[in-house]
């Protein structure tokens, strides 16, 4: 985050203006931004597939049938390819040493 887009944020608040973020990250890889840009408004992770509060509380999520879920694990797993899946805030793995991981390098940090 620079300092010109944290100000760029701070004039547009004391505008009136709100300043809502959204991304095709989860939340929590946004997380970092909620306190340095004092954020109010709800943020949209998942490119508007889950929005929650700045606590991270869940607001509204859009979510694939269980069913539909588990057919496109089951290929995925036929084909040889890890999967991850998201359940709210939380990233779910199945390889422990997978490529792209959730911890301290990453951006969610929930197992």
């Amino acid at each position: 985050m620079t300092e010109r887009a944290r100000k760029a944020v701070s004039a547009l608040q004391e505008a009136g203006i709100r300043f809502a973020i959204t991304s095709g990250r989860p939340p929590l890889g946004m997380a970092m931004l909620f306190d340095v840009l004092d954020i109010e408004t709800p943020i949209a992770g998942f490119n508007g597939g889950l929005f929650v509060e700045r606590d991270l509380t869940i607001l509204e999520q859009k979510t694939v049938p269980i069913d539909v879920a588990r057919q496109a694990i089951e290929l995925m797993r036929e084909h040889g390819l890890d999967t991850w899946v998201y359940s709210g805030n939380d990233w779910l793995i199945t390889k422990i040493d997978a490529p792209a991981k959730p911890g301290p390098s990453s951006s969610s940090r929930r197992w």
